[in-house]
């Protein structure tokens, strides 16, 4: 009998400790993943979710994924789209080396990343990479995208957008 009543106190000692241990998990992650709205978010005037218009763009036919379509512009070929098969609209967009292009908040690559900070909400997360590079990421929980800005030395050096 006292075997039983030993055992039932552990059990309960260890049912309580795991009920905690996911409450925190949960807590913690939606402290750390505040939202920000990136349902307008332009890269020379396209959004994710847009069409594009296919004579501004070239298909990239190497490129072999099961459902999307990689395409480039033709003037800037820096400005890498990734398009849905079935849909036809944007899922993707990176920018990459060109200066000229940039987004509806006003800033492009070789800006100073304090222009993102400013413009954007404070509800980033930093990430260090290799190489000195690090990335700011801001995360839209509820139209699921994410935009990740690449910077190094205070400068943007890559936009990237994406639905999760």
């Amino acid at each position: 009998m006292k075997l039983f009543k030993r055992f039932k106190w552990i059990i309960v000692v260890v049912f309580m400790l795991v009920a905690m241990g996911a409450l925190l998990l949960i807590v913690n992650h939606n402290r750390l993943h505040t939202n920000t709205n990136l349902s307008n978010f332009k890269i020379d005037k396209l959004k994710i979710g847009s069409k594009i218009n296919k004579h501004k763009f070239e298909r990239h036919d190497d490129v072999l994924l099961k459902k999307f379509y990689v395409y480039s512009m033709v003037d800037h070929p820096d400005f890498i789209l990734l398009v849905n098969k079935r849909s036809g609209k944007v899922v993707g967009m990176s920018l990459l080396n060109d200066k000229d292009l940039q987004t509806n908040c006003n800033w492009k690559i070789g800006d100073d990343i304090s222009k993102v900070k400013v413009s954007m909400d404070a509800n980033y997360k930093e990430k260090s990479l290799h190489n000195g590079f690090k990335s700011l990421i801001f995360i839209d929980k509820k139209h699921k995208i994410k935009l990740f800005i690449v910077h190094k030395e205070n400068k943007i050096k890559k936009i990237e957008i994406h639905n999760k």
